[in-house]
């Protein structure tokens, strides 16, 4: 493939339609060489040949380097009820790159209304925003040790990456 980080959108886990797989790991199996994030937004109970599995859909970060956190976070779903309105989120991942610390966004937004969509790219911005306060996902001291295997260090200014479907045609106007 040849891609050094790609952000995915509309994954799924243990669907129907898909196979029943975590595709995720079947994608980054087959690309071969990559470590790889899921986030789901959507978080079902299902039962697959008698044991339990959680039926998801969000995004997913492959990379070349590691992944050294990532969180999901939930976009504020306003979507109406009487239209397929699914809930949905934005991941984000650290990678340790060559050239240093990176943070890579990746999401979905909404594509029913466009009042809905600029609430999640305000959101999107929001969490960017927050991490220069709010450090990285598990920052300070801890008498429990482990909450700080996260690496030391991380800079609070490096540079991001976003990755969205872009491809949204707005009924009422544009949005960019």
């Amino acid at each position: 493939m040849g891609a050094d980080v790609i952000g995915l959108q509309e994954v799924e886990a243990y669907w129907e339609r898909s196979g029943n797989i975590r595709q995720v790991e079947r994608i980054a199996e087959r690309l071969g060489g990559y470590h790889a994030v899921f986030g789901a937004a959507v978080d079902i109970h299902k039962s697959l040949d008698g044991r339990p599995v959680r039926r998801q859909f969000g995004n997913a970060i492959l990379s070349r380097w590691p992944l050294l956190t990532t969180p999901t976070f939930l976009f504020p779903k306003l979507g109406p009820t009487n239209s397929h309105s699914i809930q949905r989120g934005l991941t984000e991942a650290t990678i340790d790159t060559p050239i240093g610390l990176i943070r890579v966004y990746t999401s979905h937004f909404s594509h029913l209304y466009d009042e809905e969509r600029m609430e999640h790219a305000r959101f999107t911005l929001d969490v960017h925003r927050r991490w220069v306060v709010e450090g990285p996902v598990s920052s300070s001291h801890h008498q429990d040790t482990s909450w700080l295997e996260e690496p030391i260090g991380l800079k609070i200014c490096m540079p991001i990456a976003p990755c969205a479907d872009q491809r949204h045609q707005a009924r009422r106007r544009r949005c960019r």
